[in-house]
């Protein structure tokens, strides 16, 4: 599919419109949230804000798990951008809008909103997969 910003965000709604219920409204809005803003980096960073480039996302749901994958052909996320955030990422007052940082959040919105990021890049793909767990599997 072409992806656009406008576009970005319809897929989130439509990927959160089929999470499971059980998952409460709170963590649907999150992983709504998550998953617009790792599209919307593909246009603007990975395509330098050029709209139209295609993006494949597959979405899959388990009585354990959710998993969103996501495949690009744009500039791959450097290295650093990948380390987990540090805890202050969020430290702001959400009550002054002054305050609220201008960039830096996305990557730390994705793996707010889910439990594990894995991500390559090899040949101009690169793979994003990301996953929900609902619940641990019995062993």
């Amino acid at each position: 599919m072409a992806l656009t910003l406008q576009e970005a965000g319809r897929l989130a709604a439509l990927v959160r419109e089929s999470l499971p219920a059980t998952l409460g409204d709170e963590q649907r809005d999150l992983m709504e949230v998550g998953l617009a803003e790792a599209l919307t980096n593909i246009v603007k960073h990975g395509h330098g804000g050029h709209e139209g480039h295609d993006v494949e996302l597959s979405f899959r749901h388990s009585a354990d798990a959710v998993d969103v994958v996501i495949i690009d052909d744009g500039r791959p996320i450097p290295p650093h951008k990948l380390q987990e955030p540090p805890e202050s990422v969020f430290d702001f007052d959400e009550t002054d809008v002054g305050s609220l940082p201008e960039s830096g959040m996305g990557l730390a919105l994705v793996r707010a909103a889910f439990d594990t990021l894995e991500y390559r890049s090899a040949s101009g793909r690169n793979v994003m997969h990301l996953r929900k767990v609902l619940r641990e599997k019995k062993r």
